[in-house]
């Protein structure tokens, strides 16, 4: 079985090519495509044709028996794709012309997220719920605190077009904050891999520029990309 492939603690998205459940919960038989530089001990599948026995399709499998599949590849840890806050963060979001503050685990597709570098608004296009995944904490001298996925993309600037995921942040890094009505340049203080596992959301605007803030509280907001980060930052 794949499991001795994932030797690193580094995660890896695994393409799957097909796969069948009995039930959501169920054994799975996984099939994946070996990819250059392989290397996981966790993994979330993005499913487009899972199947029930004998073949009646399974509602709402984005993710795929995420207890089975974990325990297959490692520890039973879920790693999103894209940029995934901590449900308990904070956005901000369209009423009517304006913005007004929204708890992440509130969020509805009929809500627009605020871009803090075109000072416009994003309709949100995604908004799945992932359990269990790991959580990386940023904090900045400015005294804003953020938490997402490994791979929630922190921008380090309005030129910056991708941002860097949460698990290769540097201390002292540029990034951008949202304090209040006011944007500014602010550092990173600290960088850190939570002891504890929490519930996120994958989030996706339409555009164009797919860039929101995000933060623990409604008036301290940090700048994120909502678009699979760059694999070689």
């Amino acid at each position: 079985m794949v499991q001795n492939k994932f030797a690193s603690d580094d995660p890896y998205i695994l393409p799957a090519l097909s796969a069948t459940a009995r039930t959501n919960q169920a054994d799975l038989q996984v099939i994946v495509r070996e990819t250059d530089h392989l290397k996981a001990t966790s993994a979330y599948f993005q499913n487009q044709g899972l199947t029930n026995n004998p073949a009646n399709p399974v509602s709402n499998a984005t993710l795929v028996a995420q207890g089975t599949v974990g325990n297959a590849v490692g520890d039973g840890e879920i790693i999103d794709p894209n940029t995934c806050p901590e449900i308990n963060q904070w956005v901000r979001v369209r009423d009517d012309l304006v913005w007004v503050p929204k708890q992440v685990k509130d969020l509805t597709l009929d809500d627009w997220l605020w871009n803090p570098f075109t000072q416009e608004f994003e309709q949100l296009v995604c908004a799945d719920i992932i359990e269990n995944s790991v959580i990386w904490g940023v904090h900045t001298t400015n005294g804003i605190h953020s938490y997402g996925s490994p791979s929630h993309p922190l921008m380090e600037g309005t030129w910056d077009n991708k941002g860097t995921a949460l698990e290769k942040v540097r201390l002292n890094m540029n990034t951008w904050s949202v304090v209040s009505g006011d944007t500014a340049y602010t550092r990173v203080s600290k960088i850190f891999k939570r002891r504890t596992k929490g519930t996120v959301r994958h989030l996706e605007t339409a555009g164009p520029g797919h860039i929101y803030c995000a933060g623990s509280t409604p008036n301290k907001m940090l700048a994120f990309h909502n678009l699979k980060p760059n694999p070689d930052r």
